[in-house]
């Protein structure tokens, strides 16, 4: 066959083309195979590529924003299935501090207390160098005295004192603490704010 017949397309048979002349068959073949290779490529890196490379973003967001989020799904679901022992425990603040304010004098009785404060101390066997009132500081609802005190003893004299103001009729606290050496023989100062607490009047929550 010569190569004009391999090549000639004057007879060629749409429907038919196993009857093609064999160039022409090589010719189509030849194209069907670079028409699938082409597509291939383009189906790789043309649209299809950036579609997946969206979709690939999209669900590392998914997952990232997951992790970040699950955490604090779990802090509020424990929150809510514990909310109304939260209820209770406040309702229970509530009543203790109420109970608390109830029990305050409506007056600081100074004198008294420090008479108090100084005989605890003496049975601890502190000596006094300080025990000053301050100036009375209104709080939301009761008013609160310090009493600055400067003692002198040992550890555990210090801590039969704070033991003593513990054990007191009225309510004292105890506030910055400071120990220091005082001399020879083991002695030390010990520096307080010890704090006593009034109701407040109905003029003073006017005020």
């Amino acid at each position: 066959m010569s190569i004009a017949a391999a090549f000639d397309t004057s007879n060629l048979d749409q429907n038919n083309p196993g009857s093609w002349p064999v160039g022409i068959k090589g010719l189509a073949v030849t194209g069907l195979f670079a028409g699938i290779i082409a597509a291939g490529i383009f189906l790789d890196i043309g649209i299809y590529r950036p579609v997946k490379l969206l979709t690939e973003d999209l669900e590392k967001a998914k997952q990232t924003l997951e992790e970040e989020l699950k955490p604090r799904f779990e802090t509020k679901a424990r929150l809510a299935a514990n909310l109304d022992a939260l209820k209770v425990q406040l309702e229970e603040m509530d009543r203790s501090f109420g109970a608390m304010l109830l029990k305050l004098p409506e007056n600081l009785q100074i004198d008294s207390l420090i008479i108090d404060i100084s005989q605890a101390g003496l049975r601890s066997g502190l000596e006094f160098d300080l025990i000053k009132p301050g100036t009375e500081a209104p709080q939301e609802f009761y008013v609160e005295l310090p009493i600055n005190i400067t003692v002198a003893g040992t550890y555990h004299e210090f801590g039969d004192f704070v033991s003593g103001l513990s054990e007191l009729n009225r309510i004292v606290s105890v506030h910055n603490v400071n120990l220091l050496p005082q001399g020879e023989g083991g002695k030390l100062q010990m520096q307080l704010v010890a704090k006593t607490y009034k109701a407040k009047t109905e003029s003073e929550e006017d005020n």
